[in-house]
């Protein structure tokens, strides 16, 4: 729910923050800033409890993922990550393609035979591993064309 609406001259909030011109600032409320045709306009939205709640639980959850982004990052150093993501991503891609191949989705597959599960993972890890060649052999021509070499 919107409970002000307060356009100013940006001249007059040069150098100041908009909120502080604001006295009654309630902890459950969020306060939004926009710069629109040389304006500014401000809206102060109230938040019920449970919708406080929810966004500060959203938020929090968002900076814990954030950080454990981080440390696997730091732990793994980049390059180590951006590989596995890379690799991540052609699984789920291959994955995808092997189950459709089929005709089944990850459903039909849960359904299967443990042996029948375990020889379609076989022909995903070999389609993977084709892949993953193909990517290397890009890469090494591309670094060729370049004149450099990797090892």
């Amino acid at each position: 729910m919107i409970n002000n609406v307060d356009i100013t001259n940006t001249a007059h909030i040069i150098g100041t923050n908009p909120s502080q011109n604001q006295t009654n600032t309630s902890s459950s409320s969020q306060q939004h800033s926009a710069a629109i045709g040389g304006r500014v306009i401000e809206d102060k939205i109230d938040f019920s409890p449970a919708a406080k709640e929810t966004l500060e639980q959203h938020n929090k959850t968002r900076r814990e993922e954030q950080d454990r982004l981080v440390d696997e990052i730091m732990e793994n150093g980049f390059l180590s990550w951006a590989d596995e993501k890379y690799r991540e991503k052609i699984e789920a891609e291959v994955r995808s393609q092997v189950l459709r191949s089929l005709g089944m989705d990850e459903e039909d597959y849960a359904q299967l035979e443990p042996e029948i599960q375990q020889r379609i993972e076989e022909i995903i890890q070999q389609k993977m591993r084709e892949k993953m060649e193909e990517k290397l052999a890009e890469d090494a021509k591309k670094n060729r064309t370049r004149g450099t070499t990797v090892l």
